[in-house]
Parts: structure tokens; sequence; C-alpha cells
């Protein structure tokens, strides 16, 4: 809630994001118990930590991107199939999620301990970064965002 609130000056988007993230991790019954009101005090200290030390510009300049319906309809086909593609990449994703699970549960079970966990992913997100040219997995501000969006 609190990343979201403060990269994207975004507090409501934010305690949204994280409810949605709690409640597909835990049952309906621990998600109302660990979640909503931590989760917008952190939205909002966020939000409010982040205009006072950064202003309350916008993240993202999206001016170059005003898109109005009425005189360019003839977009609207890309968006419905790029919000089909990012459905594809959410359920590749998904399931990602789930067999890495699935794999630190069996590491688990033959003894591997906990600990070392975070030391793997680490591990994996170094050899994705510098094995290739892609040195965007490392998160370097707003700039690789507008970087995108041009």
């Amino acid at each position: 809630a609190s990343g979201i609130a403060a990269g994207f000056n975004a507090p409501v988007a934010g305690l949204f994001f994280a409810l949605e993230s709690v409640q597909s991790n835990y049952g309906p019954e621990e998600a109302r118990e660990r979640g909503p009101p931590m989760q917008l005090l952190a939205a909002v200290l966020a939000a409010t930590v982040s205009q006072l030390g950064l202003g309350s510009s916008p993240a993202v300049d999206l001016e170059f991107f005003g898109w109005v319906p009425a005189r360019s309809l003839w977009e609207l086909p890309f968006f419905i199939l790029l919000g089909l593609l990012c459905g594809l990449v959410a359920a590749a994703l998904r399931y990602m999620r789930q067999l890495g699970k699935k794999t630190f549960a069996a590491a688990e079970d033959a003894g591997c301990p906990k600990f070392l966990f975070p030391i793997v992913a680490g591990i994996i997100v170094a050899i994705v970064t510098f094995s290739d040219s892609t040195k965007e997995v490392l998160y370097k501000g707003f700039a690789n965002v507008n970087l995108v969006l041009d």
C-alpha cells in the first residue's frame, strides 16, 4: 500500500492493491484480521511523506498520451488486444508464483533452512539482471517508467 501510494501519489489505489494482495494470499477471515486499518494508515502516511518530500507533481507525465475516445476510436481494438495480452501475462505470472511456492515448499521439506530462500531469490535476480542487457529488472526510479512510455 505504501509503495503504490508514495510512488504514484495514489493512496486509494495503494490501499486497494494491498487489500487485493492480502486477500489473494490468505483466507477471508485472516485477511480481515490482518489488513484494512494498517494498510490504510500505511498508504496515507506514505502519500503524505511523499508529497512533503517530493512535491505533489505526478510521478509519470501522461500528457503525451492524451487519448480522447471521440476523436480516435481506431485505437480501441489495440487497447482490447493489450488487455487480453496483459491477462495472459497475469495468468503466466500466477502460474510461476504457484510453481515457486511448490518449489520452495519441496526445498523446505527436503531440509533446506528457510533463511536461505531470500539469498537464493537474490542470486536469481542477480543472474537475470547481469546475464543479459536487462538492467531494467532493477528499479532505477521513474526514468525507467518514462523510458517504457516513450
